[in-house]
């Protein structure tokens, strides 16, 4: 998704346009730094666990719920782990001992994802 800033007289953001993609993809992975940048710029707000991404006033906004925010997960059963590798390590070898990781990028069964998982809602 390609997001392009469209300003108002006062030099402030007034809102986005999504120049790629109007027809969003399911889901989005934005950075935190790019959560914070869109909240205190204005174009992005989070509430109710959602994330709205301010468009056009003819426009409609995209919007998001939140999957899954950063953090360690386990790639066997999807739990968000306690933050550090020991942690994870540890609970893939209480509950997962001898099996082989379902994902292949991550050969140790435990992942660290540093962005928001966001799946749109409109």
């Amino acid at each position: 998704m390609l997001l392009k800033r469209q300003f108002n007289k006062k030099g402030e953001v007034a809102h986005l346009d999504v120049l790629i993609g109007q027809d969003v993809g399911k889901e989005w992975h934005p950075s935190q730094r790019v959560i914070d940048g869109g909240t205190a710029e204005g174009w992005l707000s989070i509430a109710d666990g959602k994330v709205t991404i301010k468009t056009a006033p003819d426009a409609d906004d995209h919007v998001f719920e939140i999957a899954a925010r950063p953090g360690f997960y386990c790639c066997h059963c999807g739990e968000l782990l306690q933050a550090g590798n020991e942690a994870a390590q540890a609970h893939v070898a209480e509950n997962h001992s001898g099996e082989e990781s379902p994902d292949p990028s991550n050969p140790a069964g435990y992942r660290q994802d540093n962005f928001t998982r966001l799946v749109r809602v409109s």
